[in-house]
């Protein structure tokens, strides 16, 4: 199912960042998770638009990321995301910094739709 980049939230959200980075993930109960090791079948919660842990380096290795936060804006919009480097020039908006950052790198990757398993719209 195509979602807009810009509508994207909650393990939607995160399997289209898994596939801007490129990451093996298996969808499972209406989440999405990652293999904690190449040798093992364990697998864990693969979450970077709600936990810091994951989201966090993901930004860190982004060339040219800005990030603004108004605290009068809507809640839905509070947050900007802004990627501007050699590649292009994206901004998206969410209600956290993970979420418009995880936008900004999925907007960056794979454009403005993604392709979305349904059991997680």
């Amino acid at each position: 199912m195509k979602i807009e980049t810009n509508e994207l939230i909650d393990a939607a959200l995160d399997f289209a960042v898994a596939l801007a980075r490129d990451e093996s993930v298996r969808v499972e109960g209406g989440r999405v998770r990652f293999a904690l090791s190449q040798f093992t079948n364990d697998y864990d919660l693969y979450s970077p638009s709600t936990d810091w842990a994951q989201g966090g380096p993901i930004i860190g290795a982004i060339k040219g990321f800005e990030f603004k936060h108004w605290l009068e804006s809507k809640p839905d919009t509070c947050c900007k995301a802004h990627i501007h480097n050699y590649e292009g020039d994206w901004i998206q908006f969410g209600p956290t910094p993970l979420i418009a950052a995880m936008r900004a790198l999925v907007q960056s990757k794979l454009g403005d739709e993604v392709d979305i398993p349904e059991e997680l719209t």
